[in-house]
């Protein structure tokens, strides 16, 4: 396969990105595709996000630990449950790696009895 855009001359072999038929702000109003300000330059050319959010990138790292310091200043566990769907709905990607990394953290907010207390 020939490498392109980004991934020219990249030593290391990867997956090809996945490809989609959307574009701009469909894609970035959809959860499962969003990374927010994650996107690197080339794919914010590819999938035409030029003016469509800020200038400057903030890897995945960065936004994980600002949701981190939210969700650990918080003392109310529904509140964030509330915070951590929050960030389910608008970035899928960095909601997983959430729960991937800091499960043992996560698990009592995402899991009864804290959902139970929120539908109440």
């Amino acid at each position: 396969e020939e490498e392109v855009g980004e991934w020219k001359g990249c030593t290391k072999k990867f997956l090809m990105p996945i490809t989609v038929n959307s574009r701009g702000s469909e894609i970035l109003n959809n959860p499962l595709y969003s990374k927010n300000t994650a996107f690197k330059g080339g794919e914010r050319d590819r999938l035409r996000f030029r003016g469509l959010l800020p200038p400057r990138r903030v890897n995945m790292q960065i936004q994980k630990e600002r949701v981190l310091e939210e969700l650990r200043a918080e003392e109310s566990m529904i509140r964030k449950h509330v915070i951590l769907e929050d960030v389910h709905d608008r970035n899928e990607t960095l909601y997983h790696r959430i729960l991937v990394d800091h499960m043992e953290e996560m698990a009592p907010i995402i899991y009864t009895p804290t959902v139970g207390q929120a539908c109440n």
